[in-house]
């Protein structure tokens, strides 16, 4: 039937998720730069109005995610950040992030889909030297992790010595970088993963044999 073939006694097999190609994309100019950063802004501005008022007939952000032509653009995006730059990739970051939020039933898509893996790999390496990207990484690490396997997902990138380094390290001050950071950023880095902890961190002691206990060691 649609969707599986039968097999023995009637029954149907489920159809694996076909993944999108990803394309990195070549150097575009200031202004496709722009362009980008503006579309993806106004796309994360429609969904969440759409979301908090309930607009009825109002298609959720989640549903055009699953389009396979929002996935895949998401994920040339993603993965070209030297192409584009780092306020480029977080505000594609963020909008996942916010879709995320108003759904996370879509969570399991979004790691699916290679779309979490594309942005864990960034944020597990040396971060750019962008307020954007550092400031809202705490947010988005914690959007993925929503559910245990997106967590088992942050544990195995394990993005944490990326984002701390950005408080210590000298390439994220001035003069080696023009991001500065708000004074705050340290403690809205905790923050973050204080929710992160009290999310899925609880329990008692023990053998680390859960991501979440794991997590909290």
């Amino acid at each position: 039937g649609e969707g599986g073939e039968e097999g023995e006694g009637g029954s149907t097999s489920v159809v694996p998720m076909v993944l999108p190609t990803r394309h990195v994309l070549a150097p575009a100019p200031a202004s496709v730069k722009t362009l980008l950063y503006c579309l993806l802004t106004l796309l994360s501005i429609v969904f969440q109005s759409a979301g908090s008022a309930h607009i009825q007939g109002a298609i959720e952000g989640s549903t055009y995610l699953r389009s396979p032509t929002l996935t895949s653009t998401l994920l040339d995006i993603l993965s070209s950040l030297s192409a584009l730059n780092a306020a480029v990739f977080s505000r594609a970051s963020g909008l996942i992030a916010d879709i995320i939020g108003s759904d996370p039933s879509i969570i399991s898509y979004v790691h699916g889909s290679g779309l979490a893996q594309a942005i864990l790999s960034i944020l597990s390496a040396p971060l750019p030297p962008s307020c954007e990207v550092i400031c809202e990484a705490p947010a988005i690490l914690c959007a993925l992790s929503i559910s245990s396997q997106g967590l088992s997902a942050l544990l195995r990138h394990n993005p944490f010595p990326s984002l701390f380094a950005c408080l210590v390290h000298p390439a994220y001050v001035l003069p080696h970088s023009r991001a500065v950071l708000p004074p705050a950023t340290p403690e809205a880095i905790g923050q973050r993963l204080e929710d992160l902890l009290q999310h899925h961190g609880s329990g008692g002691g023990g053998p680390s044999t859960t991501p979440g206990q794991r997590l909290r060691d």
